[in-house]
């Protein structure tokens, strides 16, 4: 299957609506998905974090202005200020959270980095293989079907959601990334750019003779 590292909007709203819908019915049953993806896609999009970054948010995270944004591989730390969006999807993973650990009776950590905000649905925190099957899993049912929701090539990966989020926002730089490089590999919008601007040729474009010009010159 192939994984585009920039999906297209389209793909997006589509895979949410996927993974919206099937995630009311029982956990690992047909046409289920893991209920965590709609509220973690949009966070991962809105805040423009790698899938590890999303997964890894804890209630320290949890700040009155946004959410806390650690970044990793060098990139820059900043906080992304809540919007309904934003605040709805973190509600959401905490809801369902309460519900996973009150469900096996975990015991809540005292710190708040110790709280990861998404967790399985035995309320442990989400490990990597468990997030990739539940990602290839929504993969499958958003692409099969006699209509499916995403076409052969829209397919992609949580890190897509990144690379999105950074080519739909005012400031690239707001994706964390240092140099200027690493944020154009980011950014996939096609830079728009004012005309050469030259002298006045529009008369002799236009056919217009000059003064004391003469025909057939």
């Amino acid at each position: 299957m192939t994984q585009l590292s920039h999906p297209l909007a389209l793909a997006l709203c589509a895979a949410l609506l996927s993974a919206v819908a099937p995630a009311s019915r029982k956990a690992h049953t047909e046409g289920s998905v893991a209920p965590y993806l709609a509220p973690l896609m949009v966070i991962t999009y809105l805040c423009r974090l790698r899938g590890i970054e999303a997964v890894t948010l804890t209630d320290a995270n949890n700040t009155e202005v946004g959410s806390v944004c650690k970044r990793r591989k060098g990139s820059k730390d900043n906080v992304t200020e809540w919007n309904d969006d934003l605040r709805l999807s973190w509600n959401v993973l905490d809801g369902l959270r309460k519900e996973a650990m009150e469900r096996h009776k975990r015991p809540v950590q005292l710190q708040p980095d110790k709280r990861p905000l998404v967790v399985s649905q035995k309320g442990l925190p989400l490990t990597k293989s468990g997030l990739d099957s539940a990602w290839q899993r929504l993969m499958d049912l958003a692409t099969s079907g006699e209509d499916p929701l995403l076409k052969p090539g829209e397919e992609f990966t949580l890190h897509g959601l990144k690379h999105r989020g950074i080519t739909d926002s005012e400031k690239p730089e707001d994706g964390g990334h240092k140099s200027a490089a690493m944020r154009d590999r980011y950014d996939h919008r096609l830079p728009v750019v004012k005309p050469a601007s030259l002298p006045d040729f529009s008369g002799s474009f236009s056919g217009r003779k000059e003064k004391g010009a003469i025909d057939g010159a």
